[in-house]
């Protein structure tokens, strides 16, 4: 598929922004999948070792991320409270 070029004239002042796609498929019944990976069934046989480890290390993984998050709040707080406070 040839490279299309859209040419626009932008007046001076104004912003523009824009996004660049490649479509891996021409079809019109293709549906472009976006964002996340789906999660893993844990009930699958077929899992590759990368994958059942994934699937045992979620509840791990998901706590170690709250509690970083939980501390990085923590730190923000207390960092605005004494900034307001020293104010």
């Amino acid at each position: 598929m040839p490279i299309q070029i859209i040419e626009i004239d932008v007046p001076e002042g104004f912003k523009f922004r824009y996004e660049i796609y490649k479509l891996k498929s021409l079809d019109p019944n293709y549906v472009e999948s976006r964002g996340r990976n789906p999660t893993l069934d844990a009930n699958s046989t077929d899992l590759k070792p990368k994958q059942e480890w994934t699937v045992k290390n979620r509840t791990h993984v998901q706590s170690y991320n709250r509690e970083y998050y939980l501390k990085n709040k923590a730190k923000k707080k207390a960092a605005l409270e004494e900034q307001t406070n020293t104010e």
